[in-house]
């Protein structure tokens, strides 16, 4: 519907020609271009003013009013030999241009000084971080975890953001593998209300002291969740988890147990694992922005 906030969308495309003569033949049809590089109707792109200073040698910016993925502004443009586009599709429209045309000078920048890609210019793991709509502190291990004590290194695999709790969870290693690590970021008043509950009398869950000065933290210890546990046992815990609370946000952390292999040690999946993780953790600063184009 007109007006309505949708999922932010950017796509981003580059054409290299012999020479600049045909970016500047291309840019000559760039409505035409735009909308077979992005896949919509010519009629749904609707040229705008440009910057007063362009982007490369010359510059087209195009409103997009309609199509399947939303409506935004797309910006093309050319540079030497070089025709690149960049659509960002979300709302509300002015601040949807202006992220267009950010995005287009960081995409010059590199068109104008071309540098090899690194390992890290292709993980795109921590970018859900970023997400401005996030309102909670991130707390994390790093992109990389260093193996200490015995335990193997650990590496950010993915990132998930929700609306609803837990609102983050970031996954070290590939889920169920005995050396993963899950984390998970919620509000922490929920979380308290939960562990002061009914509901969690019912886990059977021992609880162990973090030991860790000026944290607010707990380990539990539990059995292996099953359909037919009706009663506590005595049996020494099998799966370990922790708890953390910092200010705005609290941390639960998975030791990574994995059911299947379970012969296998789980090196995080114990009191003094998860203690390690708990140690570990620590405030993540938001990636500054690219300055606006003027």
């Amino acid at each position: 519907m007109p007006g309505e906030p949708h999922d932010p969308y950017v796509e981003s495309v580059a054409f290299t020609f012999a020479n600049a003569a045909g970016p500047q033949a291309a840019l000559h049809y760039g409505r035409a271009v735009a909308a077979r590089a992005l896949d919509t109707d010519r009629a749904n792109l609707v040229p705008v003013p440009s910057p007063s200073t362009p982007i490369g040698d010359e510059t087209l910016v195009l409103r997009r009013t309609g199509g399947p993925l939303g409506r935004g502004y797309v910006v093309a443009w050319r540079s030497g030999p070089v025709l690149a586009i960049v659509s960002a599709l979300c709302h509300p429209a002015a601040a949807t241009m202006q992220a267009a045309l950010t995005l287009a000078t960081a995409q010059q920048a590199r068109i104008a000084t071309p540098t090899s890609l690194q390992p890290a210019d292709l993980d795109d793991a921590a970018v859900p971080l970023d997400n401005p709509k996030l309102r909670l502190p991130v707390i994390w291990l790093g992109e990389q975890l260093p193996a200490a004590d015995g335990r193997p290194g650990l590496t950010l695999d993915g990132v998930d953001v929700s609306r609803y709790e837990p609102q983050v969870e970031m996954g070290y290693g590939y889920r169920g593998h005995p050396d993963a690590v899950d984390l998970s970021l919620s509000r922490p008043r929920p979380l308290r209300r939960f562990l002061h509950g009914p509901r969690f009398k019912l886990l059977c869950l021992r609880r162990y002291d973090a030991r860790i000065p000026g944290l607010h933290a707990a380990i539990f210890g539990g059995p292996k969740p099953a359909f037919d546990q009706r009663r506590c046992g005595r049996e020494p815990p099998a799966v370990f988890s922790a708890v953390a609370f910092y200010d705005g946000v609290a941390v639960s952390i998975d030791g990574g147990a994995c059911y299947p292999c379970e012969s296998r040690r789980a090196p995080f999946n114990s009191p003094a694992g998860m203690r390690a993780v708990l140690r570990a953790l620590r405030s993540r600063e938001p990636r500054p922005l690219a300055a606006p184009a003027r």
